[in-house]
């Protein structure tokens, strides 16, 4: 009874009754044919008091919620009318060329790449022992202008209907890997991590040196990334976007918590055994004190991997990581092996996670160049997928990892050295979709389909990813071969060979509720935003979770 005494929320709710009949009245929401009988019986017992405000007595639960429906939607539209994407990058972008233009103008007068300018920087100790000082009050403001800011980009992005990848695994892409160039023909847009807030984490347990290095390599990477995402181009080529997780405490501490099962999980598949909680899983690690001990409890090692690159075994891998001396993870469990492989569950989990809940909040798929970033990516969908299960039988069967360059003893060829230049041009010029068709050769229209396009079980769909993409590896061999020219790009110097993979999981049905390659096509909306606007949006949201989608453009070769 308080909120029918309270006049400020009186108010409130006399104007989102009187949004719904605007609304209504310039047919722009709609309702359900069985629906329609219900809510005009509700909106015709709204009666106005004197004072022409609504009597809250005679609003029922159906109108108030609406009401708070439309309400939201209207802000939405607001906000992506009142502020564009490029005025959240500019006002980004500003921040970053205030503090570090003039390094960036000495990298671009001498044409070095950031990591050699980090490393001649980071190497004065009166300059990294100032950035040392006085990033935590940097660090604060932007994380004050993300928490301000960041629902400009996720507003826009949720509502777009392009393909979106956002990048995962690293702390942000390599200057010599230009995410555009590497997947620009293949995704709409692609939404980069903030690299102050990622880098911001090792603050506390990286030296000044080190910390200066990796601050100023990656921020000065980000900066070249400013004109094209300046570019006044719909939709958006490339954004800085973090994940929320990077700037609010409380949702990293919701992360930890959610991700417990996770790394429960993986530390079952490789002891074999259960633990009750976290707490259980480091009273056992810490009993593992050296390799040997680990090794020994290990049950299937083949998950026992600190990095791809470094090849071998279990034990290999191990003894790599321990001696090395000046790794960050030393700082915190010392020379431990059993805490080593703690630590590293515990990490990497929570980034594999991270990385499939940005995504579903986009609309968009993960993408991870890193390769020890995307084993865990699929690895945490197969424990997901299987409810922690590792002796299920039938877990083949309900995951879905397939490496495209498998078979191909050169690796798989796609269009990813294409200089982002041309990128911006052919995006200009209108011809992406043209470039796509002739270059995709069934790519494009397998990103584009439906579920309902596909047989329901997983190895067909697997097939089905399968003959697209070997169609596309004849397509850019045949292009090669004949040093084609396609609108003025010449596919030759842009063809780079490596791997793609995609990574789908099915929760709790062989039958595929959407093809794991849609890349986000559907353009979701937050999950507050669904549950308030339209049915087939609820659908799709639904069909969304049977299938959590992960991309790798990975170079093996030039």
């Amino acid at each position: 009874m308080d909120s029918y005494q309270n006049e400020e929320y009186i108010s409130d709710l006399t104007d989102r009754v009187f949004l719904i009949k605007q609304e209504l009245e310039a047919g722009k929401i709609k309702i359900a044919t069985h629906l329609i009988d219900g809510f005009v019986a509700s909106f015709e017992k709204v009666r106005l008091r004197d004072d022409g405000k609504v009597d809250p007595s005679t609003v029922d639960g159906r109108i108030r919620a609406m009401g708070s429906a439309i309400n939201h939607f209207v802000e939405r539209e607001k906000t992506k009318s009142n502020y564009s994407i490029i005025d959240l990058q500019k006002a980004y972008f500003d921040i970053l060329f205030a503090n570090f233009g003039d390094i960036f103008r000495i990298m671009i007068d001498s044409g070095d790449e950031p990591y050699k300018l980090a490393s001649f920087f980071s190497k004065k100790t009166d300059y990294a022992q100032h950035i040392y000082d006085v990033f935590p009050e940097f660090f604060a403001q932007i994380k004050e202008f993300w928490s301000v800011a960041s629902d400009i980009g996720v507003i826009h992005l949720q509502d777009g209907s392009q393909l979106k990848a956002n990048f995962s695994g690293d702390l942000f892409p390599s200057y010599s890997e230009n995410a555009v160039s590497t997947a620009g023909l293949y995704v709409d847009t692609i939404s980069l991590p903030c690299p102050i807030l990622r880098v911001g984490r090792l603050h506390a347990t990286a030296d000044k040196s080190e910390f200066t290095r990796l601050l100023l390599k990656h921020i000065l990477s980000c900066m070249t990334y400013r004109d094209m995402a300046l570019e006044e181009i719909e939709p958006a080529i490339v954004l800085i976007l973090p994940d929320r997780r990077d700037f609010s405490e409380n949702n990293i501490e919701h992360l930890m918590a959610a991700c417990e099962p996770y790394v429960l999980a993986h530390a079952q598949y490789l002891y074999d055994r259960k633990f009750e909680n976290i707490d259980d899983f480091r009273e056992f690690s810490t009993t593992l004190v050296g390799v040997e001990q680990v090794l020994k409890n290990l049950k299937r090692p083949d998950r026992l991997i600190f990095d791809t690159e470094w090849g071998g075994d279990a034990k290999h891998q191990l003894t790599k990581l321990l001696s090395d001396q000046d790794r960050l993870s030393r700082k915190v469990v010392g020379d431990h092996a059993g805490m080593e492989v703690f630590f590293n569950s515990c990490g990497r989990m929570p980034q594999a996670y991270s990385a499939k809940r940005n995504a579903q909040e986009l609309g968009s798929t993960p993408y991870i160049n890193a390769e020890t970033s995307w084993l865990y990516y699929t690895w945490l969908i197969e424990y997901e997928s299987q409810k922690f299960d590792i002796n299920d039988v039938e877990l083949k069967n309900m995951h879905m990892v397939h490496a495209l360059a498998n078979g191909m003893q050169d690796g798989f060829s796609w269009l990813g050295n294409v200089p982002t230049n041309k990128i911006i041009e052919l995006r200009r010029n209108h011809l992406m979709e043209e470039i796509r068709g002739v270059l995709s050769s069934g790519v494009d229209s397998l990103i584009h389909s439906s579920a309902v396009d596909y047989s329901k079980t997983t190895q067909q769909v697997v097939d089905n990813i399968d003959r697209a993409f070997i169609e596309h590896q004849r397509v850019i061999a045949k292009a090669k071969a004949e040093k084609l020219r396609i609108y003025g790009l010449d596919v030759l110097p842009c063809v780079a060979n490596g791997a793609i993979a995609i990574a789908g999981a099915l929760t709790g049905n062989v039958a595929l509720g959407t093809i794991s390659a849609t890349l986000g096509v559907f353009g979701l909306p937050s999950i507050a935003d669904i549950k308030s606007k339209f049915k087939q949006r609820q659908e799709r949201l639904d069909a969304y979770k049977g299938s959590v989608t992960g991309i790798l453009f990975s170079h093996k070769s030039d």
